[in-house]
């Protein structure tokens, strides 16, 4: 199975100065900025936030393209196929 490679920056600043920092309460990966100028320290990529990444909505574009159905470009990708379903809506 191919996965993607997705570089987590911070909402904030923009930093790709980014470390995994723990999770929350609900189970979410919690990122920490390691940018010395940057307010937030501590972040939560919602479900909503990897609509953000360029790469994501490409790949997942270009394997629904070449064929496959929600469920293949999801298992591919190794994101959730609700993902993959939001962006064809």
């Amino acid at each position: 199975m191919a996965t993607m490679e997705v570089h987590i920056y911070c909402p904030d600043c923009g930093s790709l100065d980014v470390i995994k920092f723990g999770k929350d309460r609900y189970g979410r990966q919690r990122f920490r900025c390691n940018d010395d100028h940057c307010e937030r320290t501590i972040f939560v990529l919602e479900d909503n936030d990897w609509w953000r990444f360029e790469e994501v909505k490409k790949q997942i574009a270009v394997h629904l393209l070449s064929g496959n159905n929600i469920q293949q470009t999801a298992q591919n990708l190794g994101v959730h196929p609700e993902l993959v379903s939001r962006m064809v809506k």
